[in-house]
């Protein structure tokens, strides 16, 4: 009988020792990410990122270079759009963040901390630093699955996240839920390179242009497809007034809803310029389901296949304005 109870307490002892290991022994990831942190001067990464929203899912192409030179770190995003094959660019080099529309030959300057400002699926140390905080860690054969709850500053709605990590700490895949366990964002990486060789010119804004210009997608958008109007929005509001007037020889597209939730849409069809635009503004960069916003003055502004919007609120949150962006119908190719 003692032999039998000394077997079983054994036995529990052992898969005890087991759960630990797969749920909490954290000592080789302590020690593979401190080694990284020690030996990260730069990364290339690719991967095929699916941003949804109910049954609307936008596919995109994301390939990040990455490059710590004299303590400042410089980052080359592009997210090339595959369902109307354009590309905006997002740069931070030693003089700001950039962020490059090659379609229209636009650029957008702005002050900030991007990419450090909020938890990025497609940017390695944003990745890595979920193994720092409060999060879950499970053991496996082929690598670590990493569950955690970031705080998205402006997608208020993404409550749980999912890192699927090699031994090495190469990102595999990411996996971000809303609070019903609803998908919203998938990034399933194909390439992650660590301290290739990588020249500074990466990151000239000018020669970016230059570059993306040269295969860049067409606009499809016309003025007779507009206004377009938001169709898979979580709001109480209803269309009060829809307005189409002239300013500056620009046909502008003026969307107001009333409601328990008041907001105005803002839309006008952006031409093409010969020479390169820049624009220096001020707010923060976001991520829409269309690609690159920015947030400034209570006025959530972001440009899709030539067609620029702005959404205004006094009392809606940027989160919401986001939701209202990624709900908005869409012009497609053609």
């Amino acid at each position: 009988m003692v032999k039998k109870i000394v077997a079983i307490v054994l036995v529990l002892v052992v898969i005890a020792v087991a759960v630990f290991k797969i749920f909490f022994d954290k000592g080789g990831v302590d020690e593979t990410l401190a080694d990284i942190e020690r030996n990260l001067k730069t990364y290339h990464l690719e991967a095929n990122m699916e941003m949804i929203n109910g049954e609307d899912t936008r596919n995109f192409l994301v390939k990040v270079t990455f490059k710590n030179d004299e303590d400042k770190d410089f980052y080359r995003v592009s997210l090339l759009d595959k369902s109307i094959n354009q590309e905006q660019l997002i740069i931070r080099n030693e003089n700001g963040v950039y962020v490059l529309t090659p379609a229209l030959n636009q650029i957008y300057k702005f002050k900030g901390e991007w990419p450090s400002n909020s938890p990025k699926p497609y940017i390695y140390q944003s990745l890595l630093g979920e193994l720092k905080g409060q999060r879950q860690i499970r053991q496996m054969e082929d690598g670590y699955l990493v569950t955690s709850n970031p705080k998205f500053r402006n997608a208020t709605s993404w409550v749980k996240q999912e890192i699927k990590f090699a031994k090495s700490l190469a990102p595999l895949w990411v996996h971000i839920y809303d609070g019903e366990g609803n998908l919203k964002v998938k990034v399933t990486f194909t390439k992650f390179e660590v301290n290739p060789t990588v020249d500074a010119e990466l990151f000239n804004v000018d020669t970016n242009m230059t570059l993306a210009r040269e295969n860049a997608g067409q606009i499809t958008a016309k003025l007779e497809d507009l206004p377009l109007f938001p169709v898979n929005v979580d709001v109480d509001a209803i269309l009060k007034d829809q307005t189409q007037t002239e300013i500056n020889n620009e046909t502008i597209f003026i969307l107001s809803y009333d409601g328990a939730h008041q907001f105005t849409v803002v839309q006008k069809l952006l031409e093409e310029s010969e020479e390169t635009i820049t624009k220096e503004v001020e707010g923060e960069i976001c991520d829409l389901q269309d690609g690159i916003g920015f947030y400034h003055n209570k006025i959530l502004t972001y440009v899709y296949n030539g067609v620029e919007y702005r959404i205004y609120s006094k009392t809606l949150t940027v989160s919401q304005l986001i939701d209202i962006a990624n709900g908005m119908e869409v012009v497609a190719t053609k």
